[in-house]
């Protein structure tokens, strides 16, 4: 049965479980964001401190268009299998774009009579409550003190920037910008086959590595280098020894 909408969970199409399956419609959640503020003493009005986004939502309407009650409920069943595990959602309207995220919602048969009811399943992103790239943005300089344009894509407020740094030489420190915010890492004693790395895991939680080994007490500065999405975003390094620094983002999208 074939439908304009398509959805995949980790490279599997859900209409690939199934030819009963009908993908009806495909829902985003409107962009909300919460806000911190404060009252300034003797004045009107309120400041706000923080705006932050808690999640991104998707539900995706279909049917399981089969007579048979025993069947509908062992299709139903290989959904949320097929959701219980699944991390990177992909839908047929947002090309190029993935959203790492868990199933928030099952889909459940309500009723065995009425055969031709929509169903639903709800996916929902937290730790990035954002659609991603799946193409990193990459730029890659060399020297002891260079800089360069990072453009990334997207419309959200900014994404966090990774980073890897080869040194061609004995290397004791190196400074990373990027827009306003500056990573420095110091006591390195790094030599010429390291490799130093600022990455992120699906938790979103930073890890400073040379080699395999954490040097995140390292790190003086920001706690991490950020970029503004939609725009060219000027980066720089500096460094005791002549190295290639290589930085790296994945656009967001509301």
């Amino acid at each position: 049965m074939i439908s304009r909408y398509e959805c995949t969970l980790d490279g599997i199409a859900l209409t690939s479980l199934s030819p009963s399956i009908y993908i009806s419609d495909i829902n985003y959640s409107m962009p909300e964001y919460s806000k911190e503020t404060f009252v300034p003493a003797k004045l009107q009005g309120a400041r706000v401190v923080r705006s932050y986004k808690e999640r991104a939502s998707v539900t995706v309407t279909f049917q399981i268009r089969d007579y048979s009650t025993v069947m509908r409920q062992t299709i139903c069943q290989a959904i949320v299998m097929w959701a219980r595990d699944g991390k990177v959602l992909h839908t047929s309207d947002r090309p190029g774009q993935r959203l790492v995220c868990f199933c928030e919602q099952y889909p459940v048969i309500s009723s065995s009579m009425r055969w031709t009811d929509d169903l639903s399943i709800t996916f929902t992103a937290l730790n990035v409550p954002y659609w991603q790239e799946d193409a990193l943005s990459r730029l890659t300089i060399s020297g002891t003190h260079e800089t360069g344009l990072l453009t990334v894509p997207g419309n959200a407020p900014d994404t966090v920037v990774e980073v890897t740094v080869v040194p061609q030489a004995n290397l004791s420190q190196i400074e990373l910008k990027v827009k306003d915010t500056t990573i420095t890492l110091t006591n390195l004693n790094a030599v010429v086959g390291d490799r130093i790395t600022i990455t992120y895991d699906e938790q979103m939680i930073q890890s400073i590595k040379k080699n395999s080994t954490s040097i995140l007490s390292k790190r003086t500065g920001a706690d991490d280098l950020k970029a503004i999405c939609g725009k060219s975003n000027e980066v720089e390094f500096t460094s005791t020894a002549a190295c290639s620094v290589t930085f790296y983002a994945r656009g967001r999208w509301e």
